[in-house]
């Protein structure tokens, strides 16, 4: 397993521990979906999904304490120089519920 992946992989899991432990500002349910490290580990592109409303105001207090969760990701990342933090809004999970709604919706008879 290269590099990169493992420091991707490590900080989804300890993102995620961190997100529920010591930010859980009422940020009720979020999911770090996937973490993408460039090749020299100097930024982290970070998806998050998001249940239930008020998904705006709880990314932006997400972004707000980037360098919290910078300092406490440094802790367990043991690297001398922990990848810049870039949050990005994942909408594939409320995708893929519209998708399925519509495919329920069109009501079609069971192939016997």
């Amino acid at each position: 397993m290269s590099r990169n992946l493992v420091v991707a992989k490590t900080i989804q899991k300890e993102l995620s521990v961190i997100l529920q432990e010591k930010i859980n500002a009422d940020l009720g349910v979020v999911s770090v979906a996937r973490v993408e490290v460039t090749n020299d580990l100097s930024h982290a592109k970070i998806y998050l999904s998001f249940f239930g409303k008020n998904r705006t105001d709880r990314f932006e207090r997400i972004e707000k304490a980037k360098g919290f969760i910078r300092t406490e990701l440094a802790h367990v990342l043991k690297m001398r120089h922990v990848p810049d933090l870039h949050f990005v809004n994942d909408y594939s999970l409320e995708e893929g519920d519209r998708i399925i709604n519509k495919i329920n919706q069109l009501n079609i008879p069971d192939a016997e």
